[in-house]
């Protein structure tokens, strides 16, 4: 999965998205939404989780997760 969160300013507007992808790179699914006045970090974490929940839905076994929050990448590992 790619994931991805913005917040205009440090407690904005926040949209979430995410994309799974299958082997081969090609995109199977995609999915966006705005998610009201939240902080960055809660708004990368949050892009995070709705797509490892759509994983978990999907029965998908074997995956890789990118993002480009370190923080949240760091919190995982």
């Amino acid at each position: 999965i790619n994931f991805d969160g913005t917040a205009k300013g440090s407690l904005g507007l926040a949209v979430v998205g995410g994309i799974i992808r299958n082997d081969a790179g090609k995109m199977e699914a995609a999915h966006a939404e705005a998610i009201g006045n939240k902080s960055n970090n809660y708004v990368e974490a949050y892009a995070m989780l709705i797509g490892l929940k759509w994983v978990n839905t999907l029965h998908i076994k074997k995956l890789y997760v990118e993002g480009d929050s370190q923080y949240i990448i760091n919190v995982m590992n």
